[in-house]
């Protein structure tokens, strides 16, 4: 093919006649061959063509030969022999014939991917490279490609890994050593089928983040976040949230998931994915610590936030006369110590008792209203650690701390007639 000599090849002389043997000569090192001393008539000069080669035959001298070469790529040159005659360059071109690259893309799932374009670089940018589209089997094939050194190229979509490899050992020159950059180099050889350059194309995976925050907006650290699949059989990944009291899940394969919070004791939670990204399921549930989330290809799922506050607690008591019956009616109030604020207030029952519920973490200081002529003995019967001391208990007050998720029970009132 380059127009260099080619050695050894066997030529014959063909009269035709099955009954006779034709002479046979062997191309030297430059490539020629000669018979002599032929007789008149018709012959055919054959080639013994290498396996694997492609022929390009003919006579290039116009010498009135009397069949005509209608086939140039067979091997075999028709040739009349006049008398004294020298009927030269009866010529063969000899090259490597051209072998095929194929393949086939799938998913994940093994299931074709069809559509795909790709591409057979010759490393030659003043070239134009051909172009195959994979068929709905998921296979592609380029033919009649010359020997050398080639790039198979699959235009990979967006948000795509790529796993690549010729399964089949060929014999290529150079090895496969990126085996997800959705390209494999291929070497060509004479007639080579050259087969099995196989691309697995699978969804990028996501990944899941956000932060989680105290009442106040300040960051909250060390909290253990967990991505639940939903499958029993697999362990859920988990993260831990920074200092900055943000968490993220990298590599994350598509599909649906929960987040999890594992929430401190005595927490309220408020829960969200602050951006709408097209969830399936909704987040009906603002309060149980859980965000559903549905990761597409290659997305970044983030806003996915958590508001800790502590868990409000109670305040309840009993009111009694000196008998230690209850009394009821009496008006209770709970002082937060803001004068901006209005104050809640509950009435005693029956029972004498009153309660505050869902009374946010702080320092109160709980009053009774005393009805008139009347002595008041005051305290909270249990040691719960109030912040401030019930210094006065006659005063009708008792100061309470409430702590996140506490039930402060056992401020007590005792009124009895004063004295005249």
């Amino acid at each position: 093919e380059n127009g260099d000599p080619v050695s050894g090849i066997v030529v014959t002389l063909d009269d035709g006649d099955a009954a006779t043997v034709d002479p046979t000569v062997t191309t030297g090192v430059d490539g020629t061959y000669e018979f002599t001393d032929v007789p008149v008539g018709e012959y055919t000069i054959d080639q013994t063509t290498p396996a694997d080669t492609t022929v390009v035959d003919g006579d290039t001298t116009d010498d009135s030969d009397t069949v005509a070469n209608t086939d140039t790529t067979d091997g075999s040159i028709p040739v009349t022999v006049t008398a004294g005659e020298v009927d030269a360059d009866n010529n063969f071109e000899n090259s490597p014939a051209p072998g095929s690259v194929s393949g086939t893309i799938v998913d994940e799932n093994g299931d074709p991917v069809s559509g795909i374009v790709v591409t057979l670089d010759d490393g030659d940018a003043a070239t134009v490279d051909p172009t195959v589209t994979t068929g709905v089997d998921g296979t592609y094939e380029f033919t009649d490609v010359p020997v050398g050194e080639y790039t198979i190229d699959q235009t990979t979509p967006a948000d795509t890994t790529v796993v690549d490899g010729d399964t089949t050992d060929d014999g290529d020159t150079v090895a496969n050593t990126d085996t997800t950059d959705g390209s494999i180099p291929v070497t060509v050889t004479a007639g080579e089928v050259d087969a099995d350059n196989n691309f697995e194309n699978s969804p990028a995976p996501g990944s899941v983040s956000g932060t989680v925050v105290d009442e106040n907006g300040d960051p909250v650290s060390g909290i253990v976040v967990t991505l639940d699949d939903g499958d029993a059989a697999t362990v859920d990944p988990t993260v831990t949230t920074g200092v900055d009291g943000t968490y993220e899940f990298t590599d994350v394969p598509v599909g649906e998931y929960t987040i999890d919070q594992t929430t401190p004791a005595d927490t309220t939670v408020v829960d969200g994915d602050t951006t709408d990204d097209g969830d399936t399921v909704a987040n009906t549930d603002t309060t149980d610590g859980s965000i559903p989330v549905t990761v597409t290809a290659g997305e970044v799922d983030a806003d996915n936030n958590f508001e800790n506050s502590p868990a409000p607690g109670s305040v309840s008591g009993t009111i009694v006369d000196e008998n230690g019956d209850p009394v009821s009616g009496i008006v209770v109030t709970l002082d937060d110590g803001d004068a901006a604020t209005v104050d809640p207030t509950v009435t005693t029952g029956v029972d004498g008792t009153y309660e505050f519920t869902d009374v946010p973490v702080g320092e109160y200081t709980i009053d009774q209203t005393t009805p008139a002529d009347t002595t008041v003995v005051d305290g909270d019967t249990t040691d719960d650690g109030d912040t401030v001391a019930n210094t006065d208990t006659t005063d009708g007050s008792i100061p309470v701390t409430v702590t996140a998720g506490e039930v402060d029970a056992d401020n007590n009132f005792e009124n009895s007639p004063a004295p005249g």
